[in-house]
Order: C-alpha cells, then sequence, then structure tokens
C-alpha cells in the first residue's frame, strides 16, 4: 500500500489535474486499509491539489492518528534502541 501511495503522491506532483481521479482511486483503499498512514496522507494531498481542504486536513488527522510513534518505527526498523 505505501507503494501505491506513494506512486499516486509522484503522479499528482507531476500532473496536477490527475487528483480527482486520485480521490477515487485513494479514497476506498484508505477506507478498507485504515491503518495505512501514507495512503491517508496522499488522500489528503490529492484532496488539496483539488482544493477540498477540510477534507484534506481530516485526513492528514487520519494518517496522524494511525502513524506508529517514532521510537516504535525505529526499533523495528533497526532493533532495539
Amino acid at each position: 500500500m505505501d507503494a501505491a501511495a506513494d506512486g499516486y503522491r509522484a503522479l499528482m506532483r507531476s500532473h496536477a489535474p490527475a487528483a480527482s481521479a486520485a480521490i477515487e482511486a485513494l479514497a476506498p483503499l484508505a477506507m478498507s486499509h485504515d491503518g495505512s498512514a501514507n495512503l491517508h496522507r496522499a488522500l489528503g494531498d490529492a484532496y488539496m491539489r483539488t482544493g477540498r481542504f477540510q477534507k484534506a486536513i481530516e485526513e492528514y488527522n487520519r494518517a496522524v492518528a494511525v502513524q506508529q510513534p517514532v521510537a516504535a518505527a525505529l526499533s523495528t526498523r533497526y532493533g532495539k534502541l
């Protein structure tokens, strides 16, 4: 899911009009994979590019809520700190 979210974000950076189509694709993905902070961030970016700022803020807040704390992420990646 992270690779898909990164791909959509790259697409929107290079082709801004793709944001509307990205919303259609990302919204169901974000709902079905609610624990993916990266999907919620990508969806928030798409909402921002289409001027739907309140929806963007909601998605960014969801991303923060489900994001793994930094220390836990580092210990998972590099072993115990």
